[in-house]
């Protein structure tokens, strides 16, 4: 699937904020913004940013499935959201 502009700036604003954390090193960082504006598929935005630690709610959801061992009630991970 071809990759929009919207896309593409949600992929950028995630470089960016890792990059601000330290997960990135400037270098790198630059290297993969221009690797974004080359992109023509989700899938390689994708792999641009795999190695990252997850924002939000897939951080949330992972993190609940690392600590409970991945058997949790039913309701908790709406409890935890």
């Amino acid at each position: 699937m071809r990759v929009s502009d919207q896309a593409r700036e949600r992929t950028v604003a995630l470089l960016r904020r890792r990059c601000a954390e330290g997960y990135l090193s400037l270098d790198t960082y630059e290297r993969r913004v221009e690797q974004v504006l080359c992109a023509r598929s989700s899938e390689q935005l994708a792999g641009l940013t795999s190695d990252l630690p997850a924002v939000g709610l897939v951080a949330r959801l992972r993190q609940w499935r690392v600590g409970s061992g991945g058997a949790g009630r039913a309701g908790s991970v709406r409890d935890r959201l």
